[in-house]
């Protein structure tokens, strides 16, 4: 009887509790579910093409040529001056110039003032005094072309004096900042060179629990009581597409924005427009990584731009990201298809797919799908198999394990979508699996109560027939028509 009961009432435990779990989704199921897109997207990366989007790299053949990080702003300023010779369409830093240049001349003299031998000789002091500060003339040059610099927030101190920013944003439907992640302070640019720049765009990164990059931030803010805390600031990635079209303004569309069902919840962000371009966003304003991996094509060393006019074709028209790839300098981040990559690569494949148009997307609405799918098919193998056991029920199982693994391929490859091959796949599996095993003892119990119930009266062939076939008992017995020949021997 006991078995009975365990054998009805197991797997609709396990569904339920699945459900549960699926609509609180905690890290380890997370973890998985995000281990799945990343398998999708190493089957089928997105084919790299060539776009008007190009790395500045500070590589390890440019420090060993200019010596070490940081180098003077001078020579930041003397890359500026060839880019905008080449033509480019705009200048992105994932760098940040938080504090003076140590090598402006000032700086210098303040130092050597420290040695009395030194600090006697005021001639070459005041004459090293009159040389422009390095800043200024980096602030000069950033003036000239159409630039970003990086800013980088966090939660460690305040941002009162954050400047002025210099864009200006318009919203459609509900408010979206509460959904936008959000930070205490920033460590931004010296304001000469912050009041200087066309844009500011922070350089902050999304890693998920186990340090892969899978989404891009497009926006973040600052909390309440910070100024500007009523803004929403940009990423280095979309700010550089805003500079590069000339735009002066950002269109938040979210939930319940005229033409969009919400169903009456806010779920943040839905889409932003930049200039000509449209982005899907999730409901706290990132996007989804359409990884490509390391293309080496993307890349120009720093010091090829500064020492050669060869690279110009390379530039012209471009949206151009200075960044490092240089391992000592500790910008190296994991994705999807890479466990190692230079971080300003990934502000790169962000333009190139916002460019593209081509997105991956999660819409808010699909784990309520999975969910339904997962209870539809998990209800039918919960009550078919008690009925019909593990063997005919195996069509139907496989049939659903098959649907829940290619849906997902299929909705990547055609339509971008992202759809959970993992959860739905292990609840089925674990049903089945359960299902099968109670069935199993059910019948095994059952066989040992015939055996030792007609052992001592029937012959042990019928015995064996019984305990495979219990539906031959039947109370009452049974009435035949039977013909019996007797013969003495």
């Amino acid at each position: 009887m006991k078995i009975n009961h365990i054998y009805k009432f197991t797997p609709v435990i396990i569904l339920f509790f699945a459900v549960f779990i699926g609509i609180y989704s905690p890290a380890p199921i997370e973890r998985l579910r995000l281990m799945g897109f990343d398998q999708l997207q190493r089957l089928e990366p997105r084919p790299y093409q060539p776009l008007p989007v190009r790395i500045i790299d500070i590589d390890e053949k440019s420090l060993e040529a200019l010596g070490q990080w940081p180098w003077p702003r001078t020579v930041i300023a003397d890359l500026l001056v060839k880019l905008q010779k080449a033509g480019a369409a705009a200048v992105a830093f994932d760098i940040l110039f938080a504090e003076p240049d140590r090598t402006s001349p000032n700086t210098i003299v303040k130092q050597w003032q420290r040695f009395e031998s030194l600090s006697e000789n005021r001639e070459l002091s005041e004459l090293i005094s009159k040389l422009p500060d390095h800043d200024e003339v980096l602030a000069s040059r950033l003036k000239r072309l159409p630039t970003v610099l990086g800013v980088m927030f966090d939660n460690s101190g305040e941002a009162q004096n954050f400047p002025r920013p210099k864009w200006s944003y318009a919203r459609q439907g509900d408010d979206p900042r509460p959904f936008i992640q959000s930070y205490s302070g920033a460590i931004k640019a010296l304001d000469i060179l912050s009041s200087s720049t066309s844009g500011l765009g922070s350089i902050n990164s999304a890693l998920d629990s186990d340090g892969i990059i899978r989404r891009v931030p497009l926006f973040v803010r600052l909390k309440s009581g910070a100024k500007f805390s009523d803004e929403v600031f940009p990423t280095l990635s979309v700010e550089a597409l805003r500079v590069a079209q000339r735009a002066s303004t950002y269109l938040l569309r979210s939930s319940g924005a005229s033409g969009d069902a919400s169903f009456g919840e806010n779920v943040g962000l839905q889409q932003i427009r930049v200039g000509r371009i449209k982005v899907p966003t999730t409901g706290s304003g990132q996007l989804w990584l359409h990884d490509t991996g390391h293309v080496p094509e993307r890349y120009i060393s720093a010091i090829d731009v500064i020492n050669s006019q060869a690279t110009s074709k390379k530039i012209a028209g471009h949206i151009v990201l200075i960044g490092t790839s240089a391992a000592g300098l500790k910008d190296i981040r994991s994705t999807p298809m890479e466990a190692a990559i230079a971080g300003v690569e990934v502000h790169a494949m962000a333009i190139e797919q916002m460019m593209l148009g081509q997105h991956l997307q999660r819409p808010s609405w699909m784990p309520g799908a999975e969910l339904i799918w997962l209870v539809l098919l998990g209800t039918i193998l919960s009550f078919l198999i008690p009925r019909y056991g593990a063997f005919r029920c195996a069509f139907i199982a496989l049939l659903g394990l098959a649907v829940s693994i290619l849906t997902p391929w299929f909705a990547y490859t055609e339509y971008q979508l992202l759809v959970d091959p993992i959860y739905p796949a292990l609840v089925i599996i674990l049903i089945y699996v359960t299902g099968s095993f109670i069935a199993f003892l059910r019948t095994e119990s059952e066989k040992k109560y015939v055996r030792g119930a007609f052992s001592r009266y029937l012959s042990p062939d019928l015995v064996e027939k019984l305990a495979e076939e219990p539906d031959l008992l039947k109370l009452g017995g049974e009435t035949k028509e039977m013909t019996i020949m007797f013969s003495d021997i």
